[in-house]
């Protein structure tokens, strides 16, 4: 470009738009017939799936309408009713299968559709068909509709896929004169008689593709095309195109229903087919070949180029005549006097003959000659750094070298702030970094709490330069009434013990600790602190107090004021030193709680070692009682009696317990929940007793059923519907429920009662309960009582028995002996 002309330069300029003109002309229509074309197949395609869906819908009614017509032939029900009374399946399938064969006779001489009527028994056994002589097999793994049927006795419209592929299906219920269900007849078309009613241009084809199953028939050609699981079912012209049709294709219209790729030559729709439980069975892959449109856009095209090349040369010769008047002579002119101005030879343009642009240029000229000398003056002055002595009067403000020159003054001058500026960030950064290693080795070297506050506060002051300051930790000592203990203070570096405490909302220190935001103060009241040293008193001119905080949990508050005010980055130093010592106070508190834990654990296990001793003892002496009463065996009797007391005591105390546990029961029942619904189970009213035991706040309970926010068994819920049924029918209801609220075990006692109106309409349910829990808890805790008195009083009888067994045998022991003296001296 550099050899050529301004004036040929402005003819290429030209040349090149009109060119891209003509070429966006053609790119232009190209790009909206083709849209046009894309809208047009896509509307053609819809239009050809929505007559597809209503031709499935009127075979599958006429299928239903004449199942329904079958079930009410006389020979079907005589054949139903003589296998029910014989049990000869044989015999009655025959006589059915031969009187159907008779009407499918007939149909096929009067219609052209391929219909197929299939007779079953309950639960799942064909009874007859009309296209086989096959029957008694267990039709239920290819026929889910006889499930529905069998489960619902109710007429079925379906789509199922079977073994030879997709069957439009009516299906209705056979009942004898007494409305007993015998069984079932479904009447089926295939999918094919749909497919093949379909006309479809010379460039579309159809192709359907059906899930492959361990029944499925049509999945034992090994020669159709696969995809994934699908296989091709059927196509309307051999001009579809197989190797279009990918896994991609199939899932994409499973997931939106529908895909369309208008992408290639070939325009693709896949939509799903489901059969009547909305299960996927296949799909339908509709292509449009646009080849020959593609063809005409082609040789449109080349028609609008040819006519814009056309126009092209003819403006081209036009154009040329004028610039080379105009445009190229006058500006030859211009650059001969310029050449001159730069040798530094002024000399007046010429005026030209038109008054026009190039003129105004050359008038231009003259000025540019004495501009150029002020522009040299100006860079003297700036080498010279004499940058704001330079009178701009005489420039032209807007002029960018001059406006460049005097920030290039300026940049030099911000340059050398903010070097200064990274100075001071640099002392900072050091001096925070020191700052937060000093205080890690602080907290390191200490361990007790009272010792580590001093050397933090000490250390604060001096790095800070304050000259006062107190760190209080806030103490449960009184858990209703918590407050804060001064635990360390310094002013002027000396030390000064003294028992302070500061309540809750107490004062500045107070209201930092609720509002948990640190507190930087400058203009103090004269009374609030006082600075003393021995040369006098003053008044401090700043207080910074910044909380402790341990995961947004107040843990104390550290004050410190200073004669001089704290600058930000020592604030933001204090802040994040406080993150630290809160850290550090809230491990020591856990380390000294987790010691106080051991030391309580240790105490309780030594008292159960004494516990055990003592049970041993009580062991060894009952073991001695027992020794006791063999050897006196004389007063077993007495013995007896003494353990039936005993067994009767049991027996009063444990009526003490029951008595006791009724009470109880009383005294629960006075704390009652009541809740109000609207006749949907929403809640429209609930007391402050019954949020407590949801621990939800009103306004996140009111409008919502009791079930989001209360777990429920799926037996309960369906419970729970049975109930609100009952309800709505004007019963009051009453049970006992365990749910699981907030993760934790819940027994409640309720009375759910419909509250009538005026017109004698149930307007809402008004729901009073009570929490039975600990009445449950201590059920079962009286129940294993029980038992264990009963395993008591079954050891007592067990050792009476064996006690009086004993005295028997040393009683016949005695008389045997007695007898044998009498013997002995009657002799």
């Amino acid at each position: 470009m550099k050899n050529i002309n301004i004036g040929n330069r402005i003819l290429l300029i030209v040349s090149i738009i009109i060119l891209l003109l003509v070429i966006s002309l053609a790119l232009i229509s190209r790009f909206y017939l083709s849209k046009s074309y894309e809208e047009e197949i896509e509307e053609t395609v819809h239009t050809r799936k929505i007559k597809f869906i209503e031709e499935i819908n009127n075979l599958t009614t006429y299928a239903l309408y004449s199942a329904s017509i079958c079930s009410e032939l006389p020979f079907a029900k005589n054949a139903y009713k003589y296998y029910y009374k014989t049990d000869s399946f044989e015999r009655a399938s025959e006589r059915l299968k031969h009187d159907l064969d008779n009407l499918v006779l007939n149909l096929q001489q009067n219609s052209t559709l391929n219909l197929r009527i299939h007779y079953q028994l309950p639960p799942n056994i064909s009874f007859a068909r009309s296209w086989t002589k096959e029957r008694g097999d267990v039709i239920e793994k290819f026929r889910r509709s006889i499930v529905y049927i069998n489960k619902f006795q109710s007429p079925l419209t379906a789509i199922e896929l079977g073994r030879p592929g997709i069957l439009l299906r009516g299906i209705a219920p056979i009942f004898d004169e007494n409305a007993k269900y015998m069984g079932s007849v479904d009447v089926s078309f295939p999918f094919s008689d749909v497919f093949e009613k379909f006309y479809t241009p010379q460039n579309e084809a159809l192709g359907v593709y059906l899930q492959v199953r361990d029944y499925s028939s049509y999945a034992r050609d090994s020669l159709q095309h696969r995809v994934g699981n699908y296989i091709l079912n059927n196509v309307s012209s051999s001009n579809f195109v197989t190797d279009l049709v990918t896994r991609e294709d199939l899932s994409y219209a499973t997931d939106n229903e529908e895909f369309f790729n208008p992408k290639g030559d070939i325009s693709q729709f896949v939509y799903p087919i489901y059969d009547y439980q909305d299960e996927l069975i296949g799909f339908i892959v509709h292509q449009i070949d646009k080849s020959a449109h593609k063809e005409l856009m082609m040789h449109m095209n080349i028609f609008i180029f040819i006519m814009g090349i056309f126009f092209l040369l003819i403006s081209i010769v036009f154009l040329r005549l004028y610039v080379l008047k105009n445009v190229s002579i006058p500006l030859y002119k211009i650059k001969e006097k310029i050449i001159n101005i730069k040798d530094g030879q002024f000399q007046e343009i010429f005026d030209f003959e038109n008054n026009d642009d190039i003129a105004e240029i050359g008038v231009e000229i003259n000025s540019l000659a004495q501009y150029r000398l002020r522009i040299k003056e100006l860079i003297e002055t700036i080498e010279h750094g004499k940058v704001k002595n330079v009178d701009l009067s005489q420039f032209n403000k807007n002029d960018s070298l001059t406006q460049s020159l005097l920030r290039m003054h300026e940049s030099i001058m911000n340059t050398q702030e903010r070097e200064k500026q990274r100075i001071e960030d640099e002392r900072i950064r050091i001096w925070t970094s020191d700052g937060f290693s000093n205080f890690n080795k602080i907290i390191r070297e200490h361990s007790d709490l009272n010792r580590l506050a001093d050397a933090v506060l000490k250390e604060l002051i001096e790095i800070l330069g304050a000259n006062q300051g107190g760190l209080f930790v806030l103490t449960k000592k009184n858990k209703n009434n918590p407050k804060f203990e001064l635990l360390a203070s310094y002013a002027y570096d000396r030390r000064r013990f003294f028992r302070k405490e500061i309540e809750m909302g107490e004062g500045l220190i107070g209201m930092v600790a609720i509002e948990k935001e640190t507190l930087y103060l400058t203009n103090l009241p004269e009374s609030y602190v006082e600075l003393t040293s021995g040369l006098g008193s003053a008044t401090p001119r700043c207080l910074l107090v910044v909380p402790l905080l341990q995961e947004d949990n107040i843990l104390g508050i550290i004050e410190l004021a200073s004669l001089i005010e704290f600058e930000e980055y020592k604030i933001k130093f204090v802040e994040e030193v406080a993150k630290t010592i809160s850290s550090s106070i809230s491990i020591t508190q856990i380390n000294k709680q987790t010691q106080e834990l051991l030391n309580e654990t240790k105490f309780q296990a030594e008292q159960m070692v004494s516990q055990e001793e003592e049970m041993r003892q009580n062991m060894e002496e009952l073991k001695a009682t027992q020794e006791e009463m063999q050897k006196k065996e004389m007063f077993q009797t007495k013995e007896i009696e003494n353990l039936n007391i005993q067994f009767s005591k049991k027996i009063n105390e444990l009526k003490l317990k029951e008595l006791e546990m009724e009470s109880l029961f009383n005294a629960l029942n006075t704390s009652t929940f009541l809740l109000e619904y609207d006749l949907e189970g929403n809640i429209i009213f609930v007391n402050d007793f019954a949020l407590k035991l949801f621990g939800k706040q009103k306004h996140e309970i009111i409008g919502k059923p009791q079930t989001a926010f209360v777990q429920y068994s799926d037996i309960q819920m369906q419970e729970w519907r049975l109930m609100w049924e009952k309800l709505k029918n004007g019963e009051m209801v009453k049970t006992t429920q365990r749910l699981i609220i907030n993760n934790a075990e819940t027994w409640l006692a309720e009375t759910y009662i419909p509250i009538i109106d005026e017109r004698g309409g149930i307007k809402k349910i008004l729901k009073i309960a009570y929490n039975i829990t600990t009445e449950k808890i201590k059920e079962r805790e009286l129940k294993d009582a029980i038992e264990e008195v009963a395993k008591i009083r079954a050891s007592q009888s067990r050792t009476i028995d064996k006690l009086v067994e004993r005295s028997e045998r040393k009683e016949q022991k005695l008389k045997q002996e007695i007898q044998k003296l009498k013997e002995k001296f009657g002799q």
